[in-house]
């Protein structure tokens, strides 16, 4: 029995000289023995030699026990063989050991010894062979080290590639949403002047109509004017007819008649004088003073320029008042969707 501890290896010799009388057994050991006593062996080939070619076992001994049907000369050759087996590359190796036994008590405590011996090198054949296999798995592991530190590489390589992609697209989306929220405070500047623009078109469109009733009011009191006008041209022949009468009652009538006439005219030409200089006032052009009873026409004609040209006016605020209410409802619905796609999750 064998067994390890942290201060050595304990060892059983109790069934080392086990009796069993077996030719079969007997020519497998001189087999076996004589193939330990065989040097033509190469050097390669030891490692596995040491693993082959082992004596016999019977049934009740050890790996590491030498059969007990050997003589002490044949266990020793084939002791020192393992051993040259095993020293093979070592410098200063000692040859062989020589075993020799005077008595039968000599013979047993021999036979112990080389067993000891044929244990030692058993357990450095299986050290060596653990040490081999530690040998090829710390390979396999230093392999598989490497393996695992380049695939930790790469990953460390694509993590950092996803961070700076993270980090490209977070500045992406921080670089948006400043500019989606100067771009919605312009849209708000833009509506607040467009709602100004409205305050003050709609004024203008009061002013308009209002200044557009006064002018109809100027126009009728003029056309008044110049009925009155052409009546009064007409009483002014039907005077110069009359005034060939010789009547002094019915002359000094007339002449009253015709002062009166004159008085009203007057009258009317201080009162077109006060319309025009109003209307004068209001549209800042300068005219003359007074304005002859031939050039009335010319006047109408201007009053009916100027009304065209106020509703070509009107229709152009009209027109551009439309327009500006176009643009506020599209900048509103523009608005709108850009809240609408704002506010849904990404």
């Amino acid at each position: 029995m064998m067994s390890s501890s942290a201060c050595g290896y304990a060892i059983d010799f109790g069934d080392v000289f086990q009796k069993k009388n077996s030719s079969s057994s007997r020519a497998a050991l001189m087999t076996s023995s004589h193939i330990g006593n065989n040097e033509n062996v190469p050097p390669a080939n030891s490692r596995h030699a040491e693993s082959t070619f082992h004596p016999p076992r019977v049934g009740g001994t050890k790996q590491w026990q030498l059969p007990h049907y050997n003589s002490i000369e044949e266990n020793a050759v084939y002791l020192n063989r393992q051993l040259e087996l095993q020293q093979y590359g070592v410098h200063d190796a000692f040859t062989s050991l020589v075993f020799r036994a005077s008595s039968q008590d000599d013979d047993a405590d021999m036979r112990r010894i080389m067993d000891c011996m044929h244990w030692l090198l058993h357990s450095r054949r299986e050290e060596m062979r653990k040490s081999d296999e530690m040998a090829e798995q710390f390979i396999r592991y230093e392999k598989e080290i490497h393996r695992k530190n380049n695939q930790i590489q790469t990953l460390t390589a694509q993590l950092e590639a996803e961070r700076k992609t993270c980090s490209d697209l977070e500045n992406q989306l921080t670089a948006k949403d400043a500019a989606y929220t100067k771009e919605r405070l312009q849209f708000k500047e833009e509506k607040r002047a467009l709602e100004r623009k409205c305050i003050q078109l709609t004024h203008v469109d009061t002013n308009y109509k209002a200044q557009l009733r006064k002018s109809e009011v100027s126009y009728e009191r003029l056309q008044k004017q110049y009925n009155a006008y052409l009546n009064k041209a007409s009483t002014d022949k039907r005077i110069a007819c009359l005034m060939d009468a010789t009547q002094d009652r019915e002359r000094s009538a007339l002449e009253a008649r015709l002062q009166e006439a004159y008085q009203v005219m007057r009258d009317q030409d201080a009162m077109i004088q006060v319309a025009l200089t109003q209307v004068a006032a209001h549209e800042k052009d300068p005219r003359s003073a007074r304005l002859d009873l031939s050039g009335l026409e010319d006047m109408l004609e201007e009053v009916a320029l100027e009304r065209q040209e106020i509703a070509i006016k009107a229709q152009h605020m009209e027109t551009e008042r439309e327009q500006y209410m176009v643009q506020a409802e599209r900048l509103d619905k523009d608005r709108l969707e850009f809240e609408v796609k704002r506010q849904c999750p990404l």
